[in-house]
């Protein structure tokens, strides 16, 4: 301001500050201001005091957590919903290292899970063979069977079969039989095997083996063997002959008899030890247990 003045030209009574003699010895100039100025700055300073202490006031206090809400971002200017932080899981107790590496295992075993009653039952439907055709029955392991019944049984251990003992044809062995003490003279149960559906046949007796065809021809069509009436394996045997020899009825085979013999054997089981009491004929055909008889030196 004392600048201004000193450029400017005389104005009304004052005169330029270099014509006026100044005492140097009062020391620095002192500015004094009236009262009046100073009321207008203190006015000003309690303006701006208070004013700052109602936008304090204004302010939001600070809260716990409130640094997420800085980090969530500012509201959307849009008018849409301000963005929010997923709530942050629940800590939970660490596995140990045994279970962690442990394999989520899908369980496949059969018959489990629901209705797993029902696939074993179809499954065991669809092993299940159809019901024998001929004079055997189905019975289950540990079953004992009466002398001249014959019993069919699925699914056996080959080890509760017994001993093989005898087959039948002997280059082939499509039919074995199964001895469980073949040094016993008494009465025990005894298995055939080699049948098409693949069950094995259980029958009681002291003593068993194959017979071929052609010793059944030689005393069923001799002379012995014209004296008696035809047993129900006779007649069996009759009508598989003539299919496979194409001959007639109480005729021998013939020149095919081979042909006859690879898939066809009689089986004798006697009740017990030696050639007395009872005994039982069987004949197995083509895979199949054809018939069955139960005869008597008695009866003769």
């Amino acid at each position: 301001m004392l600048g201004l003045c000193a450029c400017q030209g005389a104005v009304g009574p004052f005169g330029r500050v270099a014509d006026e003699e100044i005492d140097t010895s009062q020391g620095a100039v002192e500015l004094v201001a009236g009262t009046e100025g100073q009321d207008r700055v203190t006015e000003t300073e309690a303006a701006i005091a208070a004013g700052a202490a109602v936008e304090a006031e204004a302010l939001p206090r600070p809260r716990l957590f409130a640094f997420l809400k800085e980090l969530a971002g500012p509201k959307d200017v849009t008018g849409g919903e301000p963005m929010r932080l997923a709530a942050l899981p629940e800590a939970q107790e660490p596995l140990p290292d045994e279970e962690e590496a442990r394999p989520v295992v899908v369980e496949t075993e059969e018959g489990r899970g629901l209705f797993g009653f029902l696939q074993r039952a179809v499954a065991a439907g669809a092993k299940t063979p159809p019901p024998p055709a001929g004079p055997e029955s189905d019975i289950v392991q540990g079953t004992v069977m009466a002398f001249g019944n014959i019993g069919r049984i699925c699914d056996l251990p080959r080890p509760a079969l017994g001993k093989t003992v005898d087959v039948y044809p002997a280059d082939e062995e499509r039919y074995r039989l199964h001895d469980p003490d073949p040094e016993s003279t008494r009465a025990r149960t005894f298995h055939i095997t080699g049948f098409e559906d693949g069950c094995a046949r259980q029958f009681t007796g002291a003593m068993a083996m194959f017979g071929e065809v052609g010793m059944h021809e030689s005393i069923r069509y001799g002379a012995p063997g014209r004296i008696g009436s035809e047993s129900d394996v006779d007649k069996a045997y009759d009508r598989v002959k003539r299919a496979v020899c194409r001959v007639g009825r109480k005729k021998p085979c013939g020149d095919r008899i081979e042909t006859l013999r690879q898939d066809t054997v009689f089986l004798s089981v006697y009740e017990t030890f030696g050639m007395g009491g009872r005994w039982s004929n069987i004949l197995i055909h083509d895979g199949r247990l054809v018939a069955a008889t139960v005869a008597s030196n008695s009866a003769q």
